[in-house]
């Protein structure tokens, strides 16, 4: 080895060792969570919105208020919510008055009056309403909305463009628009409620049992905002949701799904004449795009179709009682010529894109997904060249001026050639992108979400009976929103990357010729990185197997788990109170008012529970209307705390529930033991369950306590 190489050489270790050391100082250092001034309270402006901010006997809830408690664990924020009208609010943002208001729309004029965080707190859409009880428009044939009239403001310019790229994408002409000015809000309202208009052109976040959504399209993003030049609210909200977002890539998709209403049943309504269709037709030949991980690609452990488009589709078709038989491609180019050369008769998914339908003679059905679209560059390369890496199947429509392309067999391949420098963006949907960058494979990668959203829709080729079309689109009614999350759920998590050495040292391979010098320090910096991911990771997996899917509480057996792990290790000075919670008259409630209702009261019930008992506590549903709370760590002189928590709960679940005028009281029956004891998880249900016989025995509306078994 001569002068110069050896010279190379430890050149390249001093390198590797100031970049490890700082590695360590950042790893020792790292944090979830953003430091913020003890005390510091937000002022946050709002309104009340159906779904979005919400207020109940002084409980919080919806979409707005939810996000926010998310934000707050990152950024440590306590909050003042204060409550006014919507001109007052976006004033008082301005002056500084209120720190942060939500759901503001960012374009040009707002940007002027506000300042706004890097990414997106979700999106709203443009709905098409109609009146509950008018049946002569059907939600799953859009050809009944030929001939309409249709109200919207003469202010909702953007509403009103969606609606007519709804009914261009859709084939509709004879639609007839009257527009009425903005003065109280209520205008198109009235319009419709009279019989002036069959329908009207609204938002998404306006809820009214009394009416039904049509259809909805046209996602709009919104953000928190708050006034010119407050730098720390926007450096806070900046960092925080970009930790939600990695977390979590739909968690505002989550929140819309819990707080806006969708109307879905696992029953389709068939005429007589679609059932015969249904019956006289062949198997469907549907086109899937190969190597777009994890939503739709070949299995090559399961030799079949996989992915969350083809069980959506498959679920879709399940539902409508059809054949379906899918057939590969690699590219979408050479999905759309199989498709005009009529070697099948559809594509899974195709975007709800005018252009596109046009383009390749498709009819496109109701968007059954909407996905979040990422771009992916290089952190540390600046270039005025874009060079764009694109993986079978995908499409580029970037603003950049473009002038180089690079293509690749997969996203994989992709990110890692960003990684090298070999290219310089690319880009994807959010459930392809984030299962690799996610997993920080790629350290020196950054993931830009862009604002809009891509509706994915299940694209026939023309000509198409609209019998099945129909059919089709009351199949996609069908499918909730829970059904479409457990699928994303399922396929994100059975995902599996190779994790190479080629990874781990891909921005310099000669490390490999100092891998010997520098292995302890590497190998044990590594290690701990990967074992807080893979903790974290399995953290977030646990969590999702452990909630009640309604009420978002511990089910039973998470909830036991808990229990028993507190009791083995609880400290013998400490109290701990066990109480089993029983909503009294829940049956009737159910039978007389509906098991929608009935829902409700539970998850109305889950919120109380949050706002009444400590963050420590375990809160878990055992099922149907009966809860266990298990405070933990009670100083004797608190004890008495339990009484009154108990009194504040009973008194605000001890109320009237009424739904189509018909009334049905609800109470709540509590049995709490409070133990200091090494005890276990049976005795104290059997305590408390007894105590909670008595209160029944005794009247209901009320609660027993038992102090460490004695009475």
């Amino acid at each position: 080895m001569n002068y110069n190489t050896m010279k190379n050489i430890l050149k390249i270790f001093n390198k590797v060792i100031l970049i490890l050391s700082i590695i360590n100082i950042c790893l020792s250092i790292q944090s979830d969570y953003i430091n913020a001034e003890t005390n510091n309270k937000i002022k946050v402006g709002y309104s009340i919105v159906s779904g979005f901010t919400e207020v109940e006997n002084g409980v919080y809830s919806g979409f707005g208020f939810e996000y926010l408690r998310e934000i707050a664990k990152y950024t440590g924020w306590e909050y003042e919510f204060i409550e006014m009208g919507l001109n007052d609010m976006i004033n008082k943002l301005k002056d500084g008055e209120i720190d942060i208001a939500g759901a503001m729309f960012k374009n040009e004029e707002t940007m002027e009056l506000y300042d706004f965080p890097e990414y997106n707190s979700g999106a709203t859409y443009t709905t098409l309403v109609t009146l509950k009880d008018n049946n002569s428009i059907n939600i799953s044939n859009y050809q009944t909305l030929e001939g309409i009239k249709v109200g919207y403001f003469e202010t909702s310019n953007i509403k009103l463009q969606n609606f007519k790229n709804f009914c261009k994408a859709n084939g509709f002409n004879n639609i007839e628009l009257i527009s009425y000015p903005y003065e109280s809000g209520n205008e198109i309202e009235e319009a419709l409620e009279s019989g002036e208009v069959d329908a009207i052109i609204t938002g998404d976040l306006l809820g009214d049992d009394e009416k039904k959504v049509i259809a909805k399209f046209g996602a709009i993003p919104y953000y928190f905002a708050t006034k010119k030049g407050n730098t720390e609210i926007i450096s806070g909200l900046n960092k925080a949701i970009s930790k939600i977002k990695e977390k979590e890539p739909d968690y505002d998709q989550v929140l819309y799904n819990k707080y806006f209403k969708t109307f879905s049943s696992k029953v389709i309504s068939l005429t007589e004449e679609e059932k015969e269709y249904i019956n006289n037709m062949g198997v469907l030949k549907g086109i899937y795009v190969d190597n777009i991980i994890p939503v739709e690609y070949y299995n090559t452990k399961t030799k079949e179709a996989d992915g969350i488009y083809v069980d959506l589709v498959n679920l879709i078709m399940e539902r409508a009682g059809i054949k379906l038989e899918l057939i590969k491609a690699d590219t979408y180019e050479e999905a759309y010529n199989m498709l005009k050369n009529k070697e099948a008769d559809l594509i899974i998914a195709v975007p709800d894109s005018y252009s596109i339908e046009k383009e390749n003679d498709l009819f496109l059905t109701k968007s059954y997904l909407d996905v979040d679209m990422v771009e992916v560059k290089n952190k540390n390369i600046q270039t005025d060249k874009e060079i764009v890496a694109l993986a079978k199947g995908y499409e580029y429509d970037g603003e950049n001026e473009v002038k180089e392309f690079k293509y690749y067999e997969t996203i994989e391949e992709c990110l890692e050639a960003i990684a090298k420098g070999e290219a310089t963006i690319t880009n994807g949907s959010s459930y392809a992108i984030l299962n690799y960058v996610s997993a920080d494979y790629y350290s020196n990668l950054v993931v830009l979400y862009q604002e809009e959203k891509v509706n994915s829709s299940i694209g026939f080729a023309k000509p198409i009976d609209k019998s099945l079309i129909n059919i089709i689109n009351k199949a996609i009614d069908t499918i909730s929103t829970d059904e479409v999350n457990n699928i994303i759920y399922d396929n994100m998590s059975n995902i599996h990357h190779k994790i190479t050495l080629k990874q781990l040292f891909l921005e310099n391979t000669i490390l490999f010729i100092v891998i010997a010098i520098i292995i302890i320090i590497v190998i044990f910096t590594i290690i701990i990185h990967k074992f807080k991911e893979l903790k974290k990771a399995k953290k977030l997996l646990l969590k999702k197997s452990q909630l009640d899917a309604l009420t978002g509480m511990y089910n039973r057996e998470a909830g036991e788990i808990l229990v028993k792990e507190y009791l083995n290790t609880k400290p013998s000075n400490l109290y701990s109170a066990f109480a089993i919670v029983d909503i009294d008259y829940f049956k009737q409630v159910n039978d007389r008012l509906g098991h929608q209702i009935g829902d409700d009261v539970l998850k109305e019930f889950a919120l109380v529970l949050k706002e009444v008992f400590a963050f420590k506590d375990i809160i878990c549903r055992l099922g149907g209307d009966e809860f266990v709370v298990f405070m933990k760590d009670i100083e004797e002189v608190d004890i008495d705390v339990i009484r009154e928590r108990l009194q504040i709960l009973c008194k605000a679940m001890n109320k009237d529930i009424e739904y189509n005028n018909i009334k049905q009281e609800i109470s709540l029956s509590v049995g709490c033991v409070i133990t200091n004891k090494h005890t276990d998880f049976n005795e104290l249900y059997k305590q408390a369950d007894e105590l909670l016989y008595k209160v029944k025995h005794n009247g209901k509306n009320g609660f027993k306590i038992k102090n460490d078994f004695r009475d």
